[in-house]
């Protein structure tokens, strides 16, 4: 039996003996790409090289795509575990081609692939091909591997491919496996009976439509196939489910003895409502969304609330509900030899192990990050145990003694999802098990009024709209060696007033020395020089590939020559602190660990800050580490060296990419001694630039993920500079030299700490004192059995003070009332009930306050009037 690794090699490998270049998976995440959360096909990756605005190296590929469907038109997790082929996380084989081979070779690699390298039944496959597509028909026949009734016609809806409306199209020629024991009559059938597998789609892009609906034969006919590496697996090792392949039943089998249950996984579409089958998808489900996750959070993701941060917390908390079905909360895990309990003692995180440990050989990133992902599963794990019980103790109230085909309100779907934080997916999944449903789009309705009336009043300013203006369409960046551009071609767009008044002009070059902010570093500042003069540049935006400089200059209308000029010093400044940020990076990998990984930086002319994945604070004593090691690397003077090379030799090198980040395939690398990254940020030419690093700020920004903010540079001179003054200040004011402050210091702090004693001692004499002399003098109100007192001025602690005493001193006294003038403030001490007398009184008087039933305080009054009280108080 061929496993699921083998597959991978052997595809990658017949391939590679056709001259195809072996391109590695893009990250699952799509950054670049604002049409996709996720990657969700092989051929995502190459979408600009298909529409022809990108090159590469090689006109064939082969990869093996890591790809996932949970948004938009492909989602599949409500199927998630209640069918045989669906998941959140898989693996598309293909290979493509970029104007070079077409359907011939297409067709002849598919069936050489199957049939002869992982040895399929010939008699067991069947193929469609599209109705209009005579080509592929013959070519199918031409193979003489079987004859015209195991080819199967079909239209549009299964067999054509198009980008959309306009755009490349093309045929699609399908390739089927029979499931069942004979052959298979396939003719009418093979797209609906599910005995008919789907293997592999051959797409022919081989056509363009314009707007008009016109159809012409691209220049550059391309192949684009896809191939589900789990599906396939379940054919080659002869199991009628995804779940029931090596990799796939190794997690499955390690749930179940960590849930203690019996995994039967026989029944797939039916017996729904039985326990079995409940008790079985919630164990594919927890392998299908723990190994999801896994992959998720191998490339720095943590869960959270925006976009894929959402996607990954909704993965992860639907999985812990089917966890809580299994009731592995009783649950106590037997002991963990690969890492610490604490990790361990996380159902989700043991799953998570088993994953990293079934897929690290070929995905060995995995084990790398295993300490980032297996804290991050065990913290969403904490996080949501609470919310997930509660949530679900309401629902079961919500639906107590109602019967299959109820419709659980969108009012009470949005309380649970607006106050108890109860995602509306899982609330969904429970009542699907009971047969009955929830009011969604009503739901969607409460939402919706929701998001208006919270919705933030103002709009970022919209660039799409200039496009149409644009003469120059692209503006190449030449300031990594220049900082200054002149130029009579240049284009001047009117941008309306600005904010103070001034009329605002954009001008468009095609080539500038400005860098526009990417990859963390903030834009560039400076002038255009009109005649002599110079004005600021305040502003860059970005329209298409073009760069807007934004002035407010009237001169330019009638400017023959304009010249850029960026703030050099500035520039210099912000160089300093990027290549700053490469050697943080550096030294937080090399003290704390490899599982660091980049969360995001910014880059500025004064400080830098740079976001990791680290599961604990930063001790004091590895931020000394961390700022000795980059301070060492800053006085060797090292040189800076940025070379261009392909993706491919950059990922080789072992160069680091930076989370989010979308690379093309040509890659510019900043080589700092062993320090390396893909960058297109600007640099210092030599370490010793840097002057010092200066570790000014530790924090922790979310889940595991802390902050480091840091200085070079003049920032860091003038930050030692502000330390030395600060020196000398408390050098003068302590009249001790600076190794004796901390001494000094903690003196003064004992005597603070002395003097308060005292003063609290001589506060509770005082308030002794003069409670004694109010009983006395008689001041209780017998009819309120109370003590009512107004000042003209008396600070809380004072207040508080003397009405304990009071009320310590005189057995009639049920409560004492103690009111400043300066403050408009009152104090309530009573033998009980504090609390409720200034409820009482805040309905009556107004203002704000509460606390205990020993004591209260209520402050914000308009004014304080002791007869007023007396009122409100009878």
């Amino acid at each position: 039996m061929m496993k699921v690794s083998q597959l991978r090699q052997e595809f990658t490998k017949f391939f590679a003996s056709k001259k195809h270049e072996h391109v590695s998976s893009s990250d699952l995440i799509a950054a670049g790409d604002p049409t996709l959360l996720f990657v969700n096909s092989g051929m995502v990756q190459f979408k600009d090289v298909f529409a022809g605005t990108e090159e590469r190296s090689y006109n064939r590929a082969v990869t093996v795509q890591k790809s996932m469907r949970v948004a938009g038109k492909h989602n599949d997790l409500d199927a998630i575990g209640r069918t045989r082929r669906h998941h959140t996380f898989f693996e598309m084989m293909g290979n493509f081609s970029f104007g070079d081979y077409f359907k011939k070779d297409a067709i002849k690699w598919a069936w050489e692939f199957l049939t002869e390298v992982i040895k399929l039944d010939a008699s067991k496959l069947w193929v469609s091909v599209h109705e209009g597509d005579e080509d592929a028909y013959n070519m199918w026949l031409d193979l003489k591997a079987f004859g015209p009734e195991k080819i199967v016609k079909l239209g549009d809806k299964t067999n054509l491919w198009s980008m959309g409306p306009v755009g490349p199209w093309g045929y699609c020629s399908e390739i089927f496996y029979y499931l069942g024991s004979e052959s298979g009559s396939g003719q009418g059938v093979i797209d609906e009976d599910p005995m008919y597998l789907e293997i592999w789609n051959l797409v022919f892009m081989e056509f363009l439509r314009d707007a008009q609906g016109n159809d012409t034969r691209l220049p550059k006919q391309c192949i684009d196939t896809g191939m589900g590496l789990e599906r396939l697996a379940s054919v080659v090792q002869g199991k009628l489910s995804n779940y029931d392949t090596d990799e796939f039943r190794q997690i499955i089998d390690y749930i179940a003895v960590l849930a203690s249950i019996n995994y039967v996984g026989n029944e797939y579409e039916d017996n729904e409502s039985s326990s079995q089958f409940l008790t079985d998808m919630s164990v594919r489900v927890l392998a299908d969304h723990i190994r999801c996750a896994v992959f998720l959070m191998s490339e720095g993701l943590r869960p959270g609330n925006q976009e894929e941060a959402y996607v990954l917390r909704r993965i992860l908390r639907r999985a812990l509900r089917y966890a809580s079905y299994l009731g592995v909360d009783d649950k106590e895990l037997p002991a963990c030899k690969h890492f610490n309990t604490v990790i361990c003692d996380s159902f989700i995180a043991r799953i998570g192990l088993k994953v990293i440990e079934v897929m690290q050989e070929s995905y060995p990133e995995l084990s790398k990050g295993a300490l980032n992902i297996l804290t991050g599963l065990k913290e969403e794990e904490e996080r949501f145990s609470l919310t997930l019980n509660r949530g679900l103790a309401v629902l079961d109230g919500f639906i107590e003694g109602k019967s299959a085909g109820y419709e659980l309100p969108a009012s009470e779907l949005f309380k649970l999802y607006d106050t108890f934080g109860f995602p509306v997916d899982i609330a969904r999944d429970v009542l699907l098990e009971k047969e009955m449903s929830i009011d969604e789009a009503g739901f969607e309705r409460l939402m919706l009024e929701q998001k208006e009336r919270s919705r933030a009043k103002g709009a970022k300013i919209n660039t799409a709209s200039l496009e149409s203006e644009l003469e120059i369409l692209e503006t190449e960046f030449i300031g990594y060696d220049n900082l200054v551009y002149a130029t009579h071609k240049f284009q001047v767009i009117d941008l309306g007033m600005g904010e103070d008044g001034g009329k605002r002009l954009g001008i468009v070059t095609a080539q500038s020395p400005f860098y526009y902010e990417m990859g963390g570093q903030i834009s560039d500042t400076g002038f255009i020089v009109v005649k002599g003069v110079r004005f600021p540049v305040f502003e860059l935006l970005k329209v298409g590939k073009a760069l807007v400089h934004v002035t407010e200059c009237e001169a330019l209308q009638d400017a023959e020559q304009i010249t850029l000029e960026v703030d050099g010093l500035r520039r210099q400044e912000i160089a300093v602190h990027h290549s700053l940020t490469h050697l943080v990076n550096y030294a937080l990998r090399k003290v704390l660990g490899e599982h660091v990984i980049q969360k995001g930086s910014l880059v500025t002319n004064s400080y830098a800050r740079f976001d990791f994945s680290h599961p604990s604070p930063v001790k004091s004593e590895e931020i000394k580490e961390i700022q000795s090691l980059v301070n060492g690397l800053i006085t060797r003077g090292d040189v800076v060296v940025t070379q261009e090379m392909s993706i491919s030799s950059a990922k080789e090198r072992g160069a680091l990419a930076t989370f989010g980040e979308k690379y093309g395939e040509e890659v510019r690398v900043v080589a700092i001694k062993d320090s390396q990254e893909l960058c297109g940020g600007t640099h210092v030419a030599n370490t010793g630039e840097i002057g010092v690093c200066i570790i000014t700020q530790e924090s922790g920004i979310s889940q595991g993920v802390r902050r480091l903010v840091f200085l070079g540079g003049r920032a860091a001179a003038d930050y030692l500079n502000s330390l030395y003054e600060q020196n000398a200040e408390l050098k003068d004011l302590l009249k001790v030299q600076p190794e004796e402050f901390r001494s000094s210091i903690d003196a003064l702090i004992a005597r603070n700490s002395s003097l308060k004693t005292e003063i609290s001692k001589a506060q509770a004499t005082i308030a002794n004192l003069e409670a004694q002399l109010w009983i006395k003098n008689g001041q209780l109100l017998e009819d309120i059995s109370g003590y009512v007192e107004v000042f003209p001025s008396k600070n809380k602690e004072l207040s508080l003070a003397l009405a304990d005493q009071v009320i310590a001193l005189d057995s009639r006294a049920n409560f004492a009332i103690i009111a400043s003038k300066d403050t408009n403030s009152l104090v309530v001490v009573a033998k009980s009930g504090a609390n409720d007398i200034v409820q009482k009184l805040k309905s009556k008087l107004g203002g704000k306050g509460g606390g205990k039933s020993s004591s209260a305080f209520l402050g914000s009054l308009d004014q304080v009037d002791r007869e007023e009280i007396l009122a409100a108080l009878r």
